[in-house]
């Protein structure tokens, strides 16, 4: 590379000149500005502008630096050729939100996971907010070889069990029909499974088992339904109806759930730190009889040795939801 802090040498603009500075913006398919704009951080291109470029073109003077010249010329030969751009269509748009959504990766972390890998230097040429511009209708165009090697690193990761999958009508019929053969709602389901460790269920809402059969919504994290699905049938035989029947247990009966040291201490941090959230919940929430204020003070103090099982499974599946969203 020659050195440009040579003194200033002023040449006669030539055609021949014009002629390779122009052929090279046609094979990199940047212009002055776009030169200037990739090279921000070297340091003797803040010497001169991309404005100045542009006169050499126009030839609106008889000489130009020609330090300035070699330097330009030199960076623009250290670019690579154009790259080939192609309309950017619906089906490439989703193409990528699909592989996005199987694999449950990030735009984000895939660029930061591929960037380092040697292979993949090609994600070094473009950054996160290209990706983002190409997954939805505002690209017109996009980088061809750009594109498809996000596509092509997307499919070298495996489907995610988290991701989001289409709800059809054997999905519905499956879980309605587990509801129905076991007579297990699903918030007596949750607390069961809770209790076992399964600690998944506490990501799993309640009322969005509901919408999943009703149509209010359209999709599902696939773990989530199969973790249900799965649930219900490790439920024995002999337990079939047992959800309804605790639920309907008299005050005095033998199955209802005694409150042991642990689910006390939960309701008593449910009083004192999440009370408004309790309140509002009896007054705009469908709550299992019983559910009130004067249960909960109760509980906590040491009155109430007992609670009926779908008291106690409303309750502790409130408490972990208010939990893990807090």
């Amino acid at each position: 590379m020659r050195n440009y802090k040579d003194p200033i040498k002023f040449f006669p603009v030539t055609q021949d000149m014009i002629s390779d500075l122009k052929h090279e913006i046609d094979r990199t398919g940047k212009g002055s500005w776009a030169l200037f704009n990739h090279y921000l951080d070297h340091k003797e291109l803040n010497c001169f502008s991309h404005s100045q470029v542009s006169s050499w073109l126009l030839l609106k003077n008889n000489y130009l630096n020609k330090n300035n010249y070699d330097l330009v010329m030199f960076l623009y030969k250290s670019l690579p050729d154009k790259a080939i751009t192609v309309k950017c269509t619906k089906s490439m748009v989703e193409n990528l939100r699909s592989e996005k959504n199987r694999t449950n990766t990030s735009y984000r972390q895939l660029w930061e996971d591929f960037k380092e890998k040697p292979k993949w230097k090609i994600f070094n040429e473009f950054q996160i907010r290209d990706i983002e511009i190409w997954s939805t209708t505002k690209a017109k165009s996009v980088n061809k070889d750009h594109y498809y090697a996000v596509v092509s690193a997307y499919k070298t990761l495996p489907d995610s069990p988290y991701r989001m999958v289409k709800i059809t009508k054997k999905m519905k019929d499956e879980l309605i029909y587990y509801k129905n053969l076991t007579e297990w709602e699903i918030l007596a389901l949750k607390t069961r499974e809770i209790k076992k460790g399964n600690l998944i269920f506490n990501e799993i809402g309640v009322d969005h088992t509901t919408y999943w059969t009703n149509g209010k919504i359209k999709k599902v994290c696939f773990e989530h339904y199969n973790q249900i699905i799965e649930a219900y049938k490790r439920i024995p035989v002999e337990q079939y109806g047992m959800s309804r029947a605790l639920s309907q247990s008299t005050r005095y009966s033998s199955e209802r759930m005694i409150v042991d040291e642990e689910f006390r201490e939960k309701m008593s941090n449910l009083k004192t730190n999440h009370s408004k959230r309790f309140t509002l919940m009896l007054k705009y929430s469908n709550v299992p009889t019983g559910i009130s204020d004067r249960l909960l003070l109760n509980i906590t103090n040491g009155k109430q040795e007992g609670i009926s099982f779908e008291q106690y499974a409303f309750l502790e599946s409130f408490y972990e939801e208010i939990v893990n969203n807090h």
